[in-house]
């Protein structure tokens, strides 16, 4: 799969396209960089010349692991979450 993307620097906005490999065998929205949404995980991602891929994929079905309840942090509400979160994409935008 292949799109185009626009992305502000600090230099402006930097046009790309990303070039996506995913299986189908892996129903789960899922990829590197931010990049999700399609039927199946990605398990490769090209954009400005550079590539993350998987070089080991474990399915391990049987071994199910409960989740353990936080004991450490702090509670925040979803629109402080949100504010944080943007907080960290704008810092990442303008440090490139």
């Amino acid at each position: 799969a292949t799109r185009e993307i626009s992305r502000q620097t600090i230099r402006g906005i930097k046009k790309s396209t990303v070039t996506a490999w995913y299986t189908l065998e892996i129903p789960i929205a899922f990829g590197p960089l931010g990049h999700a949404g399609l039927p199946g995980m990605i398990l490769e991602a090209s954009r400005d010349g550079y590539t993350i891929y998987a070089q080991k994929i474990i399915l391990n079905s049987s071994k199910k692991k409960g989740i353990k309840k936080l004991t450490k942090g702090i509670k925040v509400t979803p629109l402080a979450y949100m504010e944080i979160e943007q907080k960290g994409f704008n810092h990442y935008r303008y440090n490139e």
